[in-house]
């Protein structure tokens, strides 16, 4: 990955407790969760309920290192 690459990734917004159903689809119904990569660093902040979307996608990536 370029030393250069930096990439900011909103997994949740919600203030402090996580809503469901079709009126949330569009903007999502988690919990803070912001994934920063740096180079080759990923860093998460706040690991609200996003995280659980988050954690998804990181072994779909077969990511390991944080």
């Amino acid at each position: 990955m370029d030393d250069d690459f930096f990439l900011v990734r909103f997994w949740g917004v919600r203030g402090s407790i996580a809503v469901s159903g079709p009126e949330f689809a569009r903007y999502g119904g988690n919990t803070v969760c912001i994934e920063m990569r740096c180079g080759k660093h990923t860093l998460l902040f706040d690991a609200g309920s996003g995280l659980r979307p988050a954690g998804r996608a990181f072994q779909a990536a077969d990511m390991t290192d944080f």
